[in-house]
């Protein structure tokens, strides 16, 4: 999915999944081409898991999703037919594969890992009072294991995670680079 003619437009902007659920998201309407490819990049499995559809267990794996034309419909607001069109012009363009099964569809994102890899952040500057001073979106860091500006280990912004145990005790330092760690692998945290 290149532009040539927006060559000098570059860098990141991280976009929560949680968006879909948000009001604006859920505003009856019909999708342009834009949206429902956002949509299709934010329905993309972060990581393998199994979907059950009509009594079949299917293993969707990273960065594909497991919809059918009819449930695309209906989110979009398009015609099935206009939906199918669509897919098949982002598969001509390189941008998915599209694939259908027997009771759904599968849709992968080609080069996923250029949209939603964890190990792509976005460069920021600190001030000393820890508030960031601006977002330079020109640059992207490629380090995984490194501590930077004091809060993102493994990719993951620490003050993002919840700070309270199960036991409701404030975590340490120490456990919030574990809980990154472990939460960069793949797997769930609490």
């Amino acid at each position: 999915m290149k532009d040539k003619s927006n060559e000098d437009i570059r860098g990141w902007i991280t976009l929560n999944r949680g968006m879909q659920s948000h009001w604006l998201w859920k505003e009856k309407r019909k999708f342009s081409k834009a949206e429902a490819w956002l949509d299709l990049l934010m329905s993309a499995n972060h990581k393998p898991r199994k979907v059950l559809v009509k009594h079949k267990l299917i293993t969707c794996g990273r960065g594909e999703t497991i919809q059918s034309l009819k449930t695309l419909s209906s989110k979009w607001g398009w015609p099935r037919e206009t939906v199918r069109r669509f897919l098949k012009l982002c598969e001509k363009d390189e941008m998915i594969c599209f694939k259908s099964e027997s009771v759904t569809s599968r849709i992968t994102i080609c080069n996923y890992d250029t949209y939603q890899s964890a190990e792509n952040k976005v460069g920021r500057k600190r001030v000393a009072d820890g508030s960031h001073s601006h977002t330079n979106n020109n640059v992207v860091t490629m380090e995984t294991n490194k501590k930077e500006d004091g809060f993102v280990f493994f990719g993951i912004d620490l003050r993002t995670l919840d700070q309270k145990t199960l036991q409701g005790k404030q975590r340490t330092l120490e456990q919030l680079k574990q809980v990154a760690k472990l939460k960069s692998q793949g797997h769930e945290i609490n």
